[in-house]
């Protein structure tokens, strides 16, 4: 009998005489004493056995092979910034040549599915739903977002989409059904992230042939209800696609469940993964932790050979210069009791923390596991309950900086004719917002409705009266565009470096032809003060992964005094 490999049962089987055995088990391959045969279903451990493979499994094997000695090929066209490719587009509007150059790739990859990771602003949705336009085998999309972009999702669709459509916005309180159109119709579902989990037997009884997860990033974690939701829906799609300016948030680890759901064949173990990437090792106490980060420029360079293209705002609008960033340190004279009530608050988690790790340590070397066990509970309350101090004492530190920030946005508004101001608390937001009503303000919160949102947003872009928006860093971070202002200044830091930048890229999209400047006002010698610095680490972190500058380059971050 002559050995051959097949593709059957949804795996690789090798078949063949008891002296070929060697072969597929010198591979790593499996025993199936039932069916007896050799089986995996890893491509890459398939891959040797190509000379045995036929039909289908030599068709598929040699794919992969191709790709992958094509992956310089495929880096250098996830930096693309234009494409020849006809994409159908609706009359009277025109995708961007470096849009073009987006949709070829996720069209291209070895899978079908592709993350869209391009800078904010730059047209994500927009190339999305270009594909669509190309796939004429999709009828049934699933879009995932943050619910705050449902109806941006429903616009654009409406928009771009040149086949007939039906779209449908899905809510907490909806029934969510299957909608069959007419021949050449395609039928878009839109809903949120929060519902996913809730919902997910509903999501997958749409059985849809594109699954497009925005905001992607939210699956960072593997063992939320959320991620694990939005797999299982994702799994049986013809194409995935994830759309995220931001693909890590703090850490490498972050990817993973991304690129293994996008392409496992490239992707195939986390294991693998993390000690490649994210510099595993064990901490004191003998723990398993893969949070660091190495060799970012291969996987920089694996990401865009695979599943992602990614441009940056300079690789294609020349005209658009980069934001500058500058730190404000105000005068801690004038702030002398809350910033003693945060060194207070930091110093005494510090201590607390450090003492019930001791105590942790101590039991565990002990092995007492039901010591070890309340010892646990305890570490946790007393994390919680620090990182709560911490926050109280942060927040009234925010709340002293009030009449700064006011005078230092009036200051701004003396230069620009529009200014977006962004903090954290709703009692912060509103004494800010009272402040410079005389300027014209509106704003958006957590909590508001969508139709709100668009109103402040609109007033904000057209009313040359409306000078001013003051929203929350989460709630306004994301999907809505500010590109009347060129300024923008936090008032309070968020902990995420992503977020920070997301909020900043709502006046750095496309629109906007000036450069525009960002200021965080920060007390000196403040935990903010002190988290600026670890924001920026971290966001140098964040561009080494996905390949914007090379590890060893941090950006610059200018500290000034205003008066």
């Amino acid at each position: 009998m002559m050995p051959f490999v097949e593709k059957a049962n949804g795996r690789f089987e090798f078949r063949g005489a008891y002296g070929d055995r060697l072969v597929p088990k010198a591979q790593r391959w499996r025993w199936d004493p039932d069916a007896r045969c050799w089986w995996t279903d890893r491509l890459e451990r398939a891959v040797p056995l190509l000379e045995y493979a036929k039909g289908a499994a030599e068709d598929e094997i040699a794919a992969f092979v191709a790709d992958r000695e094509h992956a310089e090929e495929r880096a250098e066209a996830s930096r693309a910034t234009s494409a020849d490719i006809d994409v159908p587009c609706p009359d009277g509007l025109a995708y961007l040549p470096f849009q073009l150059a987006g949709i070829r790739y996720a069209l291209t990859t070895r899978t079908g599915n592709a993350l869209i990771a391009d800078e904010m602003g730059l047209g994500k949705t927009i190339q999305a739903l270009g594909v669509v336009n190309v796939d004429e085998t999709i009828r049934t999309v699933l879009v995932i977002c943050p619910n705050t972009v449902k109806l941006n999702w429903r616009r654009e669709c409406k928009k771009w989409l040149v086949r007939p459509s039906i779209v449908l916005v899905w809510g907490a309180g909806m029934r969510i059904v299957p909608v069959d159109g007419p021949e050449g119709t395609v039928v878009v579902h839109i809903a949120n992230w929060d519902i996913l989990s809730r919902r997910v037997d509903s999501f997958d009884a749409l059985r849809a042939d594109l699954v497009i997860l925005d905001e992607s990033q939210r699956m960072k974690n593997p063992n939320a209800s959320r991620t694990r939701a939005a797999l299982a829906i994702a799994e049986d799609a013809a194409r995935v696609l994830c759309l995220t300016g931001t693909p890590v948030l703090n850490r490498p680890e972050e990817l993973w469940t991304t690129v293994h759901l996008l392409d496992a064949a490239h992707w195939p173990q986390r294991e693998d993964f993390e000690r490649e990437h994210c510099r595993v090792f064990v901490d004191r106490w003998g723990h398993y932790k893969a949070d660091g980060t190495s060799h970012l420029d291969g996987l920089s360079d694996k990401l865009r050979g695979t599943i992602m293209v990614r441009r940056r705002k300079a690789d294609v609008l020349a005209e658009l210069p980069q934001k500058r960033r500058q730190v404000v340190e105000l005068d801690p004279s004038n702030y002398q009791l809350t910033i003693e009530r945060e060194a207070k608050a930091l110093g005494d988690a510090r201590r607390n923390m450090s003492d019930a790790r001791e105590r942790l340590h101590a039991i565990d070397a002990a092995r007492n596991r039901e010591q070890y066990a309340d010892a646990m509970r305890e570490l946790s309350g007393v994390r919680m309950s620090e990182i709560a101090e911490i926050s109280r004492a942060r927040h009234e530190t925010a709340l002293a900086k009030v009449q700064d920030v006011i005078r230092f946005v009036g200051d701004c508004l003396e230069a620009e004719p529009k200014v977006v101001v962004f903090a954290h608390h709703r009692d912060v937001h509103a004494q800010i917002s009272a402040g410079l009503r005389t300027h014209g303000v509106v704003g958006i919160l957590g909590g508001d409705k969508i139709e709100d949102r668009e109103e402040a947003v609109g007033a904000f872009q057209n009313d040359p009266a409306v000078r001013v928006f003051v929203g929350s860093t989460t709630a306004a971070g994301i999907g809505i565009t500010l590109t009347a202002a060129r300024c923008v200044v936090f008032a309070e830091l968020d902990w995420t470096p992503a977020n920070m930048t997301q909020a900043e890229d709502r006046t750095h999209r496309i629109g906007q032809t000036g450069s525009v400047s960002v200021y965080h006002l920060v007390v000196d010698g403040s935990i903010d003060a002190m988290l600026a610095s670890a924001l920026v680490e971290k966001q140098a972190v964040i561009d080494a992964a996905v390949g914007d500058v090379p590890p060893d380059e941090s950006p610059t971050v200018t500290l000034g005094l205003e008066g």
